[in-house]
Formats: structure tokens, C-alpha cells, sequence
């Protein structure tokens, strides 16, 4: 099956999504600042991932991935395994009918947790009822005040193809993605109009994004050039990491290896890129040349201060997630 979604399922599929964009604040933890490019070798997670539980029409999408990513990460340290409430966390996080973010449900979890399924569970009346049962998923009344809260831990957004490939090393990624006409085929390209923005489990990356879908097929094989507009890791953070980014942001620059141009200044802001492969398939670039025309690049005589490897500092995000133009 290669076809594209007509429109009466394209407007299904918007209405089972809910991931809203968001710009990282500048005190957000950035994995390659704490931890550079990495070396380590991406894990194939799909023998730990959950059982999926599909979301239907609700608009749950971050909730849902995100438990998988820390119910996948508790199967492989063979932790208590759970199944965690997907409706309590979206939920206590503040889920409008327009969804929700990537930041504001993993700080949630971290902070207050989730309780386990069994103690707040979809009913088959809230996801086939539609929005006439919107009230009554909110409606926590029913869960008990002693219920154990899981909590989540700590999460970082990763910036380039390199670093997520590094971060899968330690626990499934999730990712945030516009979806269109081309999402149930059997490899997912670029679709020519974004219906929707989701959130998904990424558990593998090769020469594809492997994910697990809460939306229409479970499983999906996403082009390796495919528009990525977000991404968070849940690799455990060092206690010290705030230090580290501090000192890393003020860290000389040295020249990486075998590269050239790769830090560039544009409006102020500091980009610091693994590779211009990376500079393509994350910022969206058709061309090298869009992506040099786009950023400034640096002086040839300020080449010797580049530190080697890895996205050092935030670049602006809304230019990865417009293809170079800030919105």
C-alpha cells in the first residue's frame, strides 16, 4: 500500500492528534550541550515497547508517546513494569481540545506523575463518544487520593540527527511531526500540506525513523529526510548538568574535524551544527545552498576556536521547524 489519505481521513487523523508547537526557553536542557554528538550506538527499542493503546479521537498524543518512552525505558532496566494513565497525565498537564506540549507533559510527569491505568482508564464511552465526553475524561473525581504517582524523569531536546541516533542509545525518543496526505503509506515522505502537528515513540533509526503511532497503523517507517519538528530525549541528566551547560556555552571554540562552516550567526542568535547533512534534514533545506544562503557563516579566521562535534548552544528553534524562517 503506497496512497495518500483522501480528505475525510485526513480530518480523522487531525482530530486524533494534539501535539502544540512550542519555542524551548532558553533554561531548557539541550542534550548536546550536556552531553555532545555521542558515540554510543543506537538501541532498536521495539522489543520494550507497550502494548499500544490507540487514542482514537482524542487529542492525547504527547501523553500517550511519552508514557511509551518511559514504560519502554522502565521494560529494558527491568524496573516495575507499569502501564501508566494516559488520560490522568493528559489531564493534570493541562490538555485543551487543541492538544498539548512536548515540555509542559513531561515537566508535569516529572513533577506529579502519573497513577496507574487501572486507577484512571479511558472507557470505551469517552473514545467513541467524541466531544460530548470531553467533561468526563476530565473528571478525576473517581481516583483515589492515596493512588501511587509514578513519576517521569528528567528530558532534554535534541537538535540534530546525530545526537537523537546517540540519545536512542538509552531510551526511546519522542518526536513532534506535521502530518498529511502521506501518513499511512508505507514509507512516510513529506507530505505537500500539514493537516496536524503529533507527537509519536520513535524506538529505531537507521536509514529510516521507526516509530510507534497511537493514530492509524501502529507501526510506521518514516523517510530519513522526513521534517522533524521537535524532539526530546529521556536520557537520565547528570546532577550537575545545569553547570555543564553554563560551562559549555562559554567553552572556546575549537574547529571540528573534516568540517567546514559549520557555525554561523544570524540575527543574533548562535548556531552551531554536527554536519550540513544534519543542517538539511533538521532545518528543512531542499538544497546546501539555501541552507549557506540562510545562515550567516563565520569568519575564515575565527575557524580554529570551533569545539569539535555536537550542537553546542540554542539555536533559534523556530528556524528548524519553518525551514529558516523564523515565525
Amino acid at each position: 500500500m503506497n496512497r495518500n489519505l483522501n480528505k475525510k481521513e485526513l480530518e480523522k487523523l487531525k482530530q486524533g492528534c494534539g501535539l502544540l508547537l512550542e519555542k524551548p526557553k532558553p533554561e531548557d536542557a539541550v542534550y548536546e550541550e550536556v552531553f555532545g554528538a555521542g558515540e554510543e550506538k543506537p538501541l532498536n527499542w521495539k522489543a520494550y515497547l507497550p502494548k499500544r493503546e490507540e487514542q482514537f479521537w482524542v487529542p492525547f498524543c504527547v501523553t500517550f508517546s511519552r508514557l511509551n518512552c518511559a514504560e519502554s525505558k522502565a521494560k529494558k532496566e527491568e524496573v516495575e513494569i507499569v502501564n501508566l494513565s494516559d488520560r490522568y497525565l493528559g489531564v493534570v498537564s493541562g490538555t485543551s481540545k487543541s492538544g498539548n506540549s512536548l515540555n509542559q507533559v513531561s515537566e508535569v510527569f516529572r513533577k506529579e506523575g502519573s497513577v496507574l491505568e487501572e486507577e484512571c482508564p479511558f472507557t470505551y464511552e469517552m473514545l467513541s463518544g467524541g466531544w460530548g465526553q470531553w467533561n468526563k475524561i476530565f473528571d478525576l473525581s473517581a481516583v483515589r487520593k492515596d493512588a501511587r504517582r509514578y513519576k517521569g524523569g528528567n528530558h532534554s531536546w535534541v537538535y540534530s540527527l546525530s545526537a537523537m541516533k546517540n540519545a536512542l542509545a538509552f531510551s526511546p525518543i519522542q518526536l513532534g511531526v506535521g502530518v498529511g496526505e502521506t501518513w499511512e503509506r508505507d514509507v512516510v515522505t513529506k507530505p505537500k500540506v500539514i493537516s496536524a502537528y503529533h507527537a509519536i515513540t520513535c524506538y529505531h533509526i537507521d536509514d529510516y525513523y521507526y516509530i510507534q503511532d497511537s493514530v492509524g497503523r501502529e507501526f510506521k517507517k518514516l523517510d530519513i529526510n522526513y521534517p522533524i519538528a521537535m524532539a526530546k530525549s529521556f536520557r537520565d541528566l547528570p546532577l550537575d548538568w545545569k553547570d555543564v551547560k553554563k560551562k559549555m556555552e562559554k567553552t572556546p571554540l575549537k574547529r571540528a574535524i573534516g568540517k567546514q562552516k559549520v557555525y554561523g550567526i544570524k540575527d543574533g542568535e548562535k548556531y552551531w551544527f554536527v554536519s550540513w547533512e544534519d543542517v538539511e534534514r533538521w532545518a528543512g533545506y531542499d538544497t546546501l545552498k539555501e541552507a549557506q544562503e540562510s545562515v550567516q557563516e563565520v569568519e575564515e579566521s575565527q575557524l580554529n576556536f570551533y569545539l569539535s562535534g555536537g550542537i553546542i548552544g540554542n539555536p533559534t528553534f523556530w528556524d528548524f521547524v519553518f525551514g529558516g524562517k523564523t515565525k
